[in-house]
């Protein structure tokens, strides 16, 4: 599946979210770092994204992680202040989803 990039750091405050916060899910936020992701409100927690042989969770919404409005791709906005790719870049992924782990989506990287 190709999804959008994006990437936040609620360390840094802002729009990134509270240093103090917890992810939608109701933990932490410093307990998903490096594997955590925000994703559309449609994705249930715990869907896992696959990218380059690591896994990251849905554990977090966000206001503007939607679909991207000129591709339809899904925007993840993974839970890193270490992005591997830049922002809206299109990468492919595996996406599992929990309620239906027999159906996955799966690609590689696209550079844009």
């Amino acid at each position: 599946m190709i999804v959008s990039f994006s990437n936040y750091w609620p360390g840094w405050g802002g729009p990134n979210g509270s240093p103090t916060g917890r992810v939608s899910s109701g933990t932490p936020w410093q307990e998903w770092k490096y594997i955590g992701a925000a994703c559309p409100p449609e994705w249930p927690f715990q869907t896992e994204i696959i990218v380059n042989g690591e896994s990251w969770f849905c554990v977090d919404r966000g206001p503007y992680v939607t679909h991207n409005s000129i591709t339809g791709a899904p925007i993840i906005d993974f839970l890193t202040d270490k992005p591997e790719y830049r922002f809206r870049e299109h990468i492919k992924v595996v996406v599992i989803f929990p309620d239906s782990p027999d159906i996955t989506f799966t690609g590689q990287h696209i550079p844009n």
